[in-house]
């Protein structure tokens, strides 16, 4: 620190100027002030969250999101029989009730399994739909679906 009235360097501690005897109370206790202004960082702004809690709410957003994925996925996907009903034509309809899925993995209604499988439930309600489409009646497509996927019809 200098003096203020002669700018000779003094110490914090001193009270009065070693060279030109001015006060030096006043000008330490400024300093003081500034020195603590200058150390004491900005208050923060915004909102802050301890660490358990946004902890906790991190593993509540990747426990939600599992579970969303995981109830999404899998094979065979079921679906009602309504929905079925609006996708297929009466004829696939008629045709898919009397088996099970052809996939092997699974023991569903044709009509409410929409597995992807191959060889699964969608392609056999495809093949069904384009024999209906070619004109083959539902008692013939009963009979083809069990050829090809070698399933016996569920009466």
């Amino acid at each position: 620190m200098h003096c203020e009235h002669c700018g000779n360097e003094v110490s914090l501690n001193d009270t009065l100027c070693p060279w030109c005897d001015a006060s030096l109370t006043e000008k330490k206790s400024e300093n003081r002030q500034e020195a603590r202004e200058k150390s004491t960082p900005p208050p923060k702004q915004g909102i802050t969250v301890s660490i358990p809690v946004a902890l906790t709410v991190g593993v509540i957003v990747v426990a939600a999101l599992t579970f969303l994925i995981l109830r999404n996925t899998g094979s065979p996907k079921a679906m009602s029989e309504t929905d079925m009903n609006n996708q297929w034509s009466p004829r696939v309809v008629s045709v898919a009730k009397q088996f099970t899925c052809p996939c092997g993995t699974c023991t569903d209604n044709l009509l409410i399994c929409n597995c992807d499988d191959p060889g699964g439930a969608f392609e056999a309600k495809t093949f069904i739909q384009k024999g209906v489409q070619a004109g083959k009646t539902p008692d013939q497509m009963v009979q083809a679906v069990a050829l090809k996927y070698h399933l016996t019809p569920i009466r």
